[in-house]
């Protein structure tokens, strides 16, 4: 019997833009694509989202590593907070009515220190019963350790739990170690696959 819904937080809760904002930076095309192969590339993301620095600390890094784009590593950092575009069209709607039909809701996401800059500012984290963040546990997504740190950190049964993300291989690992999961595309289609779980909604 599911109990407790645990969410991603990114392409999930809210919803992010990191390619859009760079049209009007007025990069030369070779620096564009440096910069997305280093600090949007899937090594560097997960560096920083295992948090074995600071976010401040990796953006000088890469500023020594790539010094003609530095002054772009120096906007993310400033700018950082117009990279988050809005929370997922229809999620609080739904977590307001999970919450009032009883069900325990958890965040469970890959993110530097950096999201403590929007969980005021959104409603929809301020539904959650409890988090987990990989830069604070210095462990990340996909491995099974951080999912069974979500579930000793709030006493929760795997069994008793299911798991979304927009990432497929977030999903699977969930369900390696027991929980339901459900692989996000939006508020409707997770709302009608969640159904089934639950009885109703």
């Amino acid at each position: 019997m599911i109990k407790n819904l645990i969410f991603d937080f990114g392409k999930v809760l809210v919803t992010y833009d990191f390619h859009s904002p760079l049209d009007a930076w007025g990069m030369t095309p070779r620096e564009r694509q440096d910069f997305e192969d280093s600090i949007l590339s899937m090594e560097w993301t997960l560096k920083i989202d295992k948090g074995e620095k600071s976010f401040g600390e990796y953006i000088e890094e890469l500023k020594g590593l790539y010094p003609h784009i530095a002054k772009y590593f120096q906007r993310v950092y400033d700018e950082y907070a117009g990279f988050i575009t809005g929370e997922m069209p229809g999620m609080y709607d739904l977590l307001t009515r999970l919450k009032a039909d009883g069900y325990k809701l958890y965040g469970l996401t890959n993110w530097s220190e950096t999201i403590y800059q929007f969980l005021d500012k959104y409603l929809v984290f301020r539904l959650l019963d409890g988090m987990v963040i990989s830069s604070e546990e210095k462990m990340i997504k996909p491995d099974l350790e951080i999912y069974y740190r979500i579930c000793e950190k709030f006493g929760l049964k795997p069994e008793e739990c299911l798991f979304t993300d927009d990432k497929p291989v977030n999903v699977e690992a969930a369900k390696q170690m027991g929980m339901q999961g459900i692989v996000f595309r939006n508020a409707l289609q997770f709302e009608e696959e969640l159904a089934p779980f639950l009885g109703a909604v």
